[in-house]
Parts: structure tokens; C-alpha cells; sequence
């Protein structure tokens, strides 16, 4: 029984591990961006928090300007220069932390909470959004999106099943043609039975973790109508995001399942599913062709990174190459600026062309630029094409090409790794000495905190014992009280004499003291007596002591 419901399972599943490797740096867009009210970097380290956090380290007086700032002009240039003014003391609160490219991090230093640039009526910001890449909310380890690799699978099955073939069709059409080569709508389609989960980051110390660089945005070909802008390999626009870096090995790790129709299901299931084989023939077709399509663009352009470029030709001629051969992996293009081609069907592309605007823009069977990341804001050279992906099929941990693959990927990230795991022990260190400093400082709040607390239970102590006293031994009281605190805020008086703050008191007390009682003036004059002792007023001496004193009556 047993053994026909495996059979029965094995028939309509076919299960799949999906290890992945970057050739070019990923970035999987999340809607969510490193802002500079959530980030702080130290040296070449972004450290990203929870606004919680910013307030666990604000002292009183920090809350207080904190809440200040949005009545001051400029309130978002003076919250970034408050924010990066806390940047040692966030660093034992920080959720993660992402290394930077050494340009990126001069730029933040050298422009956080600075203007940009004066313009009539208004200041330009520096600006520090940092785009991220897909991350897991609870670990804030990357993460590779399940439909991200489904969605560039699909792209190259229906390339495929196209065959080439040239379409026009309008935009609003491209829905019937994926039902027509798919052979059906929703209930029919084939990707329906390709199930991906997300990639879950395999964490390793042989591989770099992401980092913050630059893309830039460059013309394949010169133009005629403006040769000095945008000349052939001039870079066009930069953006500073973060990514995974190129050439890390086994990355991520994600189910493949591949259902399969089930007769006694009835209708309503796809009538044609694909195997394995039908996935890697497509994909690696499709993405070899606009591989080598784009690599000829970019080695004419001569902007590579040569390290990058002689290991990817050393890898397709050898392990990488006979991988891909023999369907035992998968090349896939995914992610931001994967390119217009990789994400269109040939024969069927119409891709719109932005141009100036008394111009307008126009549609064509090709992009006329490319996105390449760099770790210079400037960089002409020394770039890699985003989004590459080697997908392993099963790795075979006694395959000798699949060893050979790993351990070269691992070898190209050697000494990024190196400096990764140098800065992560500096930065250990960094965050074990603020997580002190903040315990110290917090410590030291609570026992203030505790001493107000305690001194305004005394106050109120104080207040009420006064309250419930006669008028002259309340009067008496309040003037100990205020030669007590004297004495201990100025163990030798600030001035001597009865013209000092505390003389002058307590001539107002004797004054006061005129009609009061036997009894209540013989405990005046042991107070007077200390005040004088304080003062170094000698009552015996002519003058305004002896005078002072005699207002008490009888008494030596």
C-alpha cells in the first residue's frame, strides 16, 4: 500500500533542489530602501536600524531637540546630521550590517546632512536612498524571491515556444499571445504545475554578504544626433544600491516541484505540462544566446572588469559550460537591469526607446544601453553586467565539475571575504564598546532617574510635614532647610555677613519673630546661633549681628 502511494506521489510530483551562484551582482527590488532616518554608516559599514532603536539611545535633552527639529529650517538636512551625530552609539542596536563600496561610504561622510547645492528659494539635499535588495523581515538575510526565478523561467519558455516567430502586437495583447503558445488561459497554463519556493540564503564565511555599490547606466552605441554626451560607453546615470556581489558560490538553496496532470482530476488542468528537460532546454538556450549577445556588446565596449571576464570565459569553456550542456543546471538572468532583451520573447520585442522630449520616445527591437555595476561613482572600466545566474540541478556533491565550479566562485571572492571577516572583528569590537558605553550611560540615566525620583518623594514629604506645622515652626523650618542645603552646596559661605542671600533670610525670620512666644524664640535663637557660626558673625561684636541678636530678648 505503501509503496503505491510513492508511486502514486512520484508520478504526479517531481521534486527538485535548486542551489544558485551569481556570475554578475543581483538586486531583487523589495520596496523597502536603506533611508538615512533607518541607516547610519561607520567607515566603510552600513548599519541598519528600527526607528525604536534611535529612541532607545537618545538621552532627555536629545529627545527634547529631537522633537524640535521639524520647526527649524531645513528640518530633514538637521535630522540627518542628528542622526549620524548618534552613528557610535547605534551600532550596538543595529538589526544587520551591509559593507559599502570605499566611494559609496566617502560620498555619505563627506554629504550627510549637508546641502547639495543653493537654488533660488531652496536648498538641494544630498540625497542617501539606497535601494535594497529582496531580504527576509525576520532575519534581514537576502532573499531569493521564488517568483523572481519562476517569472524568468517563464520569459524563456515562451521565447521558446515562439520560436522566433515576428508578431506585431499591441501591448495590451501580450496576455493573448501567452495563452495562445501556452496553449490556454490560467486553468491551462503549464507554469501553473512549476511550483518555486523562495531561495534561502546559505550563509557562509567563503562568501561575501551583500554590498552597496553604484550601477551605471551605458550607451551600447554612439549617437549621431549628439556624439559628445552620449558617446559609445559613456556612462549615462548612476544609482547607488545594494546587491549581492558576483561570482559567490551557492548562495541560495530552493524547492523545485513539478506537478504533473492527474486524469482522474477531471478537467480544468494544464494539457501540456513541462518536464525538467523542456525547462533547461529553454532557459539555456534563451540566456545563453543574449549571454553572448550582450558579452560581444560589452567587450567592444572594453568597460569589463578583466579579473571578472577571464573567469567567466574560463567557466564556460570548462565546468560551468559542460553543466549547462548536459541540463545538470540552468542559466537564468533575474533581478533590476536584467536588460529589456531578457525579460522580452524574440520576434515579438518592442522596446521603448525614451528620448529627449521634443523628440518623444520610439519603440525598437533592442535597448540602446546597459546597466553595469561598479564600486566608482566614475568608473568607464573595471564593471559587471547584473542579474546572471547559475541555478544548480540536484548538485551531485561527488560531481567533480560542480566542486571545480564552487571552489573558483569561492577563490574570485577571496579577499573581499578576507576584508569582510578583518572589518566584521573591528566592527565587533566597535559594537561590544558601544553596547558598554550604552549600558554605562544607561545605567547612569536609571540612577538619576531614581535620584529625582527620590529627591521629589522628599520634596513632597517635606511640603507636607511643613503644611501640617504652626506658621512660626514652618517658617523656621523652610530657613533650616535653605541653611542646610547652603552648608552642603558651600561648605565655606559664598558670602559672609547678614548682607549674604542667607543673612538677609534670616534678619526676615527675626523680624517676623517679634511677638512670638518664649518657647518658640529660644529655639530661634539656637537656629540664629548656627547661622551666625556660618556666617562668622560675631554676636558680641557691635554692629549688625549684636543688633540682630538683641531683637531676640533675653539669651547670651
Amino acid at each position: 500500500m505503501t509503496q503505491n502511494v510513492e508511486k502514486r506521489n512520484a508520478e504526479f510530483l517531481a521534486g527538485h533542489q535548486l542551489v544558485f551562484s551569481t556570475l554578475g551582482p543581483l538586486h531583487i527590488g523589495c520596496g523597502a530602501d536603506y533611508e538615512p532616518t533607518n541607516y547610519v554608516m561607520d567607515g566603510e559599514t552600513l548599519f541598519g536600524f528600527d526607528i525604536e532603536d534611535l529612541g532607545a539611545v537618545l538621552t532627555d535633552s536629545e529627545r527634547s531637540r529631537l522633537s524640535n527639529i521639524a520647526s527649524w529650517r531645513d528640518p530633514q538636512l538637521q535630522l540627518q546630521a542628528f542622526i549620524y551625530g548618534l552613528r557610535e552609539r547605534l551600532l550596538a542596536r543595529a538589526s544587520h550590517m551591509v559593507s559599502v563600496a570605499s566611494q559609496v561610504a566617502k560620498k555619505y561622510h563627506n554629504g550627510i546632512g549637508k546641502v547639495a547645492q543653493v537654488e533660488p528659494d531652496k536648498n538641494v539635499l544630498n540625497q542617501f536612498h539606497l535601494q535594497r535588495t529582496s531580504f527576509n523581515p525576520h532575519s534581514q538575510e537576502p532573499l531569493l524571491p521564488g517568483s523572481s526565478v519562476k517569472g524568468a523561467i517563464r520569459t524563456a519558455v515562451l521565447n521558446g515556444l515562439n520560436g522566433g516567430q515576428r508578431r506585431k502586437i499591441l501591448k495590451r495583447e501580450s496576455s493573448r499571445l501567452e495563452r495562445e503558445l501556452l496553449g490556454g488561459g490560467f486553468q491551462s497554463d503549464p507554469m501553473r504545475m512549476v511550483k518555486i519556493g523562495d531561495g534561502q540564503w546559505q550563509k557562509s564565511s567563503d562568501n561575501p554578504g551583500p554590498r552597496i555599490i553604484y550601477d551605471h547606466n551605458l550607451y551600447k552605441k554612439p549617437h549621431k544626433a549628439d556624439k559628445k554626451t552620449r558617446a559609445e560607453g559613456k556612462s549615462n546615470l548612476r544609482v547607488m544600491r545594494e546587491v549581492l556581489p558576483a561570482m559567490a558560490s551557492r548562495l541560495f538553496r530552493a524547492p523545485l516541484s513539478l506537478l504533473r496532470a492527474a486524469p482522474e482530476l477531471g478537467d480544468g488542468q494544464p494539457k501540456n505540462t513541462l518536464a525538467l528537460a523542456d525547462i533547461v532546454r529553454h532557459c539555456n538556450r534563451f540566456y545563453r544566446e543574449q549571454w553572448e549577445r550582450e558579452m560581444d556588446i560589452l567587450l567592444k565596449l572594453g568597460c569589463l572588469d578583466p579579473r571578472w571576464q577571464r573567469l567567466v570565459e574560463e567557466l564556460f569553456r570548462g565546468e560551468l559550460g559542460e553543466l549547462l550542456d548536459e541540463g545538470r543546471a540552468l542559466l537564468l538572468r533575474v533581478g533590476r537591469h536584467s536588460g529589456a532583451e531578457c525579460v522580452t520573447i524574440e520576434g515579438v520585442r518592442s522596446i521603448r526607446i525614451m528620448g529627449k522630449k521634443i523628440e518623444g520616445s520610439r519603440y525598437e527591437s533592442e535597448a540602446t544601453t546597459l546597466w553595469l555595476a561598479g564600486e566608482r561613482e566614475d568608473a568607464r572600466e573595471s564593471l559587471i553586467p547584473f542579474g546572471w545566474l547559475v541555478a544548480e540541478i540536484d548538485p551531485d556533491p561527488e560531481d567533480l565539475r560542480s566542486r571545480a565550479l564552487a571552489e573558483k566562485l569561492r577563490d574570485y571572492n577571496r579577499d573581499l571575504c578576507r576584508r569582510e571577516a578583518e572589518r566584521r572583528a573591528d566592527i565587533e569590537r566597535k559594537r561590544a564598546a558601544a553596547e558598554e558605553e550604552l549600558r554605562e550611560r544607561q545605567r547612569k540615566e536609571e540612577e538619576a532617574r531614581r535620584e529625582r525620583e527620590r529627591q521629589e518623594r522628599e520634596a513632597r514629604e517635606r511640603e507636607a510635614r511643613l503644611a501640617a506645622l504652626p506658621p512660626e515652626r514652618r517658617a523656621m523650618q523652610e530657613y533650616r532647610d535653605m541653611l542646610e542645603q547652603e552648608k552642603q552646596r558651600f561648605p565655606q559661605p559664598r558670602q559672609t555677613g547678614l548682607g549674604s542671600p542667607v543673612g538677609q533670610a534670616l534678619a526676615q525670620l527675626v523680624n517676623r519673630a517679634q511677638s512670638w512666644d518664649g518657647e518658640l524664640r529660644e529655639e530661634l535663637r539656637e537656629l540664629v546661633d548656627k547661622a551666625f557660626e556660618y556666617l562668622k558673625v560675631n554676636r558680641k561684636k557691635k554692629g549688625a549681628g549684636r543688633d540682630l541678636w538683641k531683637k531676640l530678648g533675653d539669651g547670651q
